[in-house]
């Protein structure tokens, strides 16, 4: 999947202009959610459904602005364009991209609520492991293909200790050990 981002899309930053000028809502969604349906902020005893529709997009906020109505939406909408706004905005935005040859996931997680954190494992931890069945940890690394902030090639960040595992070879999942492990 990472691969085939980085074929249209040189950097991240390019993925998430993409996205941004893309991955949009119509407005009129966006205010019913904030009219009626966000707890403990609904705006119903405050003002009419229009005038909060029109407060919205007049708010450079939320980015209002006529679009093509998606494919999606036209069994129920048959306007060309609607007003639609940003669902995402510049560097709130985390991208995930999991997956292996079979398997391709991406996901998008506006809103800039996201975190990274360094998980230290112990020295010993193969040897912990051995008998549920896993293989050494060095089998699960990733490889990367491209320099995250550039998007170019790159082999000089390679770290010894990722396995050179050939063409279609991955890590086995781990077989039920035969008894149970002690603590």
């Amino acid at each position: 999947m990472a691969k085939d981002l980085a074929k249209d899309y040189k950097t991240k930053s390019d993925l998430e202009d993409a996205l941004i000028e893309t991955a949009r809502r119509p407005l009129a969604l966006r205010t019913y959610a904030h009219y009626w349906a966000n707890t403990g902020s609904q705006q119903y005893k405050r003002r009419t459904f229009d005038e909060q529709y029109d407060m919205l997009a007049k708010d450079p906020v939320e980015q209002a602005k006529m679009t093509p109505t998606p494919e999606w939406l036209k069994a129920l909408i048959q306007d060309e364009d609607i007003m639609t706004i940003a669902t995402m905005n510049k560097g709130d935005t985390a991208l995930l991209v999991t997956g292996d040859a079979n398997r391709n996931k991406f996901q998008v997680i506006p809103g800039g609520g996201f975190v990274t954190t360094e998980i230290k494992l112990p020295k010993n931890w193969n040897e912990l492991v051995a008998p549920l069945g896993y293989q050494p940890i060095e089998n699960y690394y990733l490889k990367a293909t491209f320099n995250k902030d550039e998007g170019k090639a790159s082999s000089a960040g390679k770290s010894k200790k990722q396995p050179a595992a050939g063409k279609g070879q991955r890590p086995q999942r781990p077989q039920k050990p035969a008894k149970p492990v002690k603590k």
